[in-house]
């Protein structure tokens, strides 16, 4: 899905596992004025402040703050498909600071935008700085954002590298021999799940670490190993 992103600088398979697939960059980044390296951003009009996932690895419930809501308010870190703040797709959730906007409250279409990922960088150490995530539809059940399916801009401003992204929601398809069917990010105090593809008839996707076929150890701002399944 998160080339995690989420929010990595990259975990694997993708960015913020595709718009979320930099999960341990969006727990510690740099502020807006960089005085403080435990900050994240403050949040833009109508972006996610929160991606929770109902972890299938523990059974946990696993939170990854995007940015911090302004003006008082906080951003929930609790499951509530029903507090007016929040979108559920599956075993996924995205907190808002206020109200979901009218204008996400659909199913994505085809051929619809359905998420927009903003990265902002420094241009010349490359140290994350920031992530926006914003919503335009609901994905809907047995469909996900694949790595695949999203294009991209990048532009400069000032010292800043800024990278925005564009995702679509596709239905899972069925996963070929060399496929990854999910993956497993395991970190010191969190887990993530991707999952990419459908196993065929008769066939599983493995929870189980020995059963990965490719590692990735990644240490930025926390340490996470990615692991790679394919259908058994």
């Amino acid at each position: 899905m998160f080339q995690f992103c989420l929010l990595i600088l990259l975990l694997a398979p993708g960015r913020f596992f595709s718009a979320l697939g930099k999960p341990q960059e969006t727990l510690t980044v740099e502020n807006r004025e960089g005085s403080d390296s435990k900050a994240i951003p403050t949040c833009r009009e109508a972006s996610f402040c929160a991606f929770l996932q109902k972890n299938p690895i523990d059974s946990n419930l696993d939170v990854l703050p995007t940015c911090t809501c302004t003006g008082g308010t906080t951003c929930s870190h609790s499951w509530d498909p029903n507090d007016g703040k929040s979108i559920t797709e599956g075993n996924k959730q995205f907190k808002f600071c206020s109200n979901v906007p009218d204008t996400i409250k659909h199913e994505c279409s085809a051929e619809e935008k359905a998420l927009t990922g903003i990265f902002e960088e420094d241009k010349v150490t490359k140290k994350h700085l920031a992530y926006y995530g914003f919503l335009h539809c609901i994905c809907p059940e047995h469909s996900d954002y694949p790595e695949n399916s999203y294009d991209g801009t990048e532009t400069v401003e000032g010292d800043k590298k800024i990278t925005t992204e564009y995702y679509h929601c596709e239905r899972l398809k069925t996963c070929k021999s060399d496929d990854t069917c999910h993956a497993l990010a395991i970190g010191e105090t969190k887990k993530i799940y991707y999952k990419d593809c459908n196993c065929p008839e008769g066939q599983t996707c493995p929870f189980e670490l020995k059963s990965a076929y490719k590692t990735e150890y990644k240490e930025t701002t926390d340490k996470f190993t990615t692991y790679s399944m394919r259908c058994q």
